[in-house]
This record gives structure tokens, sequence and C-alpha cells, in this order.
């Protein structure tokens, strides 16, 4: 019996190399040092659409690719799919090896899961929920009444009206919470600069410094770009902010401390207050809980909320008395994706004329 030579491995490698690559089920871009496409792989012609190989990569995510709102990191097809870009340098030699990962599915999946999680936080504080709606209510409702009685001055009248009137916002600032805290305050897919947010910022707080209280905000270096909504961010710093003003008190020193990396910006506030033991440490994150007794304990949860709705996180750095540090941390947006954004916008002014 003749045994039949095995030829596979006398194959070509190249031809071994493109078999290699088309099985994979991600796109696979092989770039040469002038960014053109010398190699791309049968998914990656799927995704982008041919031509593919011979074509610079930037006219490629011009043609194909646009920045996906609400997801950082994440590109987005023209169909509406979104996929993941990864890249490495190839060694030896000055190219690149470019991955694209389709990730619609998972990011349905982990907004889904979020967004169960926050319903099942909802249903367990239903009761509190309840009871926080309540008290306002009433002491509004009372004032209200009281207002009412003919035989009172005017001013004494006005008084129990501005009484009222402040439960009412206490109650609408509640309301607001729960449904940014339901909702997740979901990220819009605005360009905005970190210098921007920390105005909005210094600008809300300058108006609830009582005296002997100060802020001090320190700015990383310029050109740091983030992705999102920048009121709802701008929000959660505030939340984060004024519960170091009032745990430090009327001697509050709180401050703003701003850096970046090229892939991350961490917002630090510091105040000099009590600090936080590890008990309560445990739980400032839960809905409803807290330690004051006109707090409404949604303020660091409203923010943890927003955080990851950005793909980013709050976190309690350090509960140490005179040093206690939160952290917002949050994806930096690239500046493939900013150039994108103001590209659309440019685009729209020349339809706007246009029409």
């Amino acid at each position: 019996m003749t045994a039949t030579p095995d030829t596979s491995h006398s194959a070509d490698p190249a031809q071994r190399l493109t078999a290699l690559l088309d099985a994979l089920p991600a796109g696979v871009l092989l770039l040469g040092a002038d960014g053109m496409v010398q190699q791309a792989n049968s998914a990656a012609a799927l995704l982008l659409g041919e031509p593919v190989a011979g074509v610079s990569w930037t006219a490629l995510r011009e043609r194909a690719l646009c920045p996906a709102e609400g997801s950082e990191g994440d590109l987005q097809l023209r169909d509406g799919r979104r996929v993941q870009l990864s890249q490495k340098p190839l060694q030896p030699g000055s190219g690149r090896a470019l991955l694209l990962t389709d990730v619609t599915g998972q990011r349905k999946i982990e907004e889904l899961l979020s967004r169960h999680r926050r319903l099942a936080a909802m249903g367990e504080m239903a009761a509190a929920l309840a009871h926080q709606i309540r008290t306002p209510l009433t002491a509004g409702l009372l004032y209200a009444s009281n207002a009412s009685r003919r035989e009172l001055p005017q001013q004494q009248r006005d008084e129990l009206l501005a009484r009222c009137i402040t439960c009412l916002h206490d109650l609408e600032r509640l309301i607001g919470d729960m449904l940014r805290f339901a909702r997740g305050a979901a990220a819009s897919g605005q360009h905005f600069a970190l210098d921007e947010l920390l105005d909005s910022v210094e600008t809300a707080l300058g108006g609830i410094l009582r005296p002997g209280q100060s802020v001090r905000i320190t700015r990383p270096a310029a050109g740091v770009c983030l992705s999102g909504n920048r009121e709802t961010l701008a929000g959660a710093l505030l939340n984060l902010a004024t519960n170091a003003l009032q745990a430090a008190g009327p001697a509050a020193d709180v401050r703003i401390i701003a850096h970046a990396s090229s892939l991350q910006a961490e917002i630090s506030i510091v105040d000099n207050g009590p600090g936080i033991d590890d008990e309560l440490a445990r739980r400032i994150f839960d809905p409803f809980f807290t330690s004051r007794p006109d707090g409404t304990g949604l303020g660091l949860s409203v923010a943890r909320s927003i955080a990851r709705a950005h793909q980013g996180e709050v976190a309690l750095a350090s509960g140490t008395p005179g040093a206690t540090t939160f952290v917002l941390r949050l994806p930096v947006a690239s500046r493939d994706q900013a150039a994108g954004q103001e590209a659309g916008q440019e685009s729209g002014k020349e339809q706007r004329n246009v029409a």
C-alpha cells in the first residue's frame, strides 16, 4: 500500500496565512507604513465593504465608520452596527495590524443588564421613595394650608408660601434624581473639553458657597476631550462637591483635582471633613442611604449611575479624616471621534445653508 504524502506543510505560507485570516470572525487589516491596506480578511470586507485592499485606512474610516454615541471607544458602521477597534504595531517593520470586532450584540446585552439592575434597585427602594416624597409633600401642604388663613398678615403669608415653594422644589429635585437614576442619564455622544465641564461646576459652586468655605480647582493640560452629556456629568460632579462641602461644614476647604492620560480622565474631590468610617463606606452608594437628617440619599447613587452610563466610575478613594477623597473616572474621547463629530456638525451646517 502506498501512503499518500502530507502536502499541508509544503503549501505556500502566504496562502496558509490568508486561510487563517479568513477563518477569523473579526475583521483583520494589515497596514503598511504609508497607511495603505496591504491585506484584509473576508470579515473586514463584510464589515467595511469592498474595496478594502489597496485603500488607505483614512479613506476607509471616513467611508464606513463614524463615532458611536453613548459607548466610548466604539465605532459605528453606516448600517448601525457597533465595532471595537484594536491596533498593534507590526514587528519587525513599521506597519500596523488592525482588529475590528463586532460588539453590537454585546453592547445591547450590557445595556439591558444595566437597565434591569436599575429597575431592580428601584423596586427595592419603592417604600423608601414613598417616604421621601411624602415628607416634602406633607410639609408643603401644611404651609399652603396655613397661608390660606385670611386673618394672617401678608408678610407671614408670604413667608409660608415661600416655604411651600421650597418644599415643592425639593420634591421636584427628588423626582428628577430618581428619573436620572432609573434612566442612567444616558450619554448623548457630544464631545466637549474637560475644562468646559470644570467651568460649569465652578460656576454652580460659586452660588452655594457659604462664608468661610472655599473650593480650589486644579486643571489638567489643555486639549483633554470627553464624550457624553456635559450637563448630567456636571450634575454628578456637583453632587460630589456639594457632599464634600456639607461634610466639611462651615470651614470646608474642597479641592477638585483633574488630570488625564491618553485613555482616562480622573477628577478627585478632596475635603477636610471628619472622614468616612468603614461601616458607612460600605453603604454610601446605596440609594436612599444617608447619614444626614435632611439628605435624600440619592446624590452619590445618581453620580455613580451617570458615570457608569458614560463608561466611567465613581469610587471612594480615601475616607481618612481631613482628606476624604472621591474619584470620578471617565474615558477620554479620541481625537478621531472629536474630529468626526466636528465634521458631522460642519456637514449639517452646510446642508442647512443649502436648504
